[in-house]
């Protein structure tokens, strides 16, 4: 396997097996295609680097076992068996990421030190809110 490029704002395989592939996921990329002409999400890319599964149960093209919010970069567990995927959506996998924020909030420190949880942007340009929930675990105030 090549040694990771230098910056982080390229797609680049970092483990694959024949079942599942990680790859690294830029930010400002959909993690999947919404619709089927769009060829720059992370599911189309990872088509490009990822080797087929020879396992029976292989799928055509490799899955994203979850989604990463266009704004976010990081790494992306892609399934490459129809088992895999199984596996990914089952009980037994839970996901749990960790982000290191860095800007202007928009409440006052009181508050946002008592609160537990709360909906945040995804993005300033997506006006939707995201669907995880985020907790401050520690909060820096200059």
């Amino acid at each position: 396997m090549p040694n990771p490029p230098n910056q982080f704002d390229i797609m680049y395989v970092v483990y694959e097996d024949d079942a599942v592939g990680v790859v690294w996921k830029p930010r400002n990329m959909k993690t999947a295609p919404e619709h089927a002409n769009q060829k720059t999400s992370a599911q189309e890319e990872s088509a490009k680097l990822l080797s087929p599964s020879k396992e029976l149960d292989a799928l055509p093209v490799a899955l994203a076992c979850y989604t990463l919010d266009t704004a976010v970069e990081g790494l992306l567990v892609m399934a490459k068996t129809v088992s895999a995927k199984a596996r990914c959506e089952s009980a037994e996998v839970s996901l749990r990421f960790q982000a290191l924020i860095s800007g202007r909030v928009q409440l006052p420190v009181s508050e946002l030190r008592s609160v537990r949880q709360w909906q945040a942007r995804c993005s300033p340009n997506d006006d939707a809110p995201s669907r995880r929930q985020y907790r401050a675990k520690r909060l820096c105030v200059h």
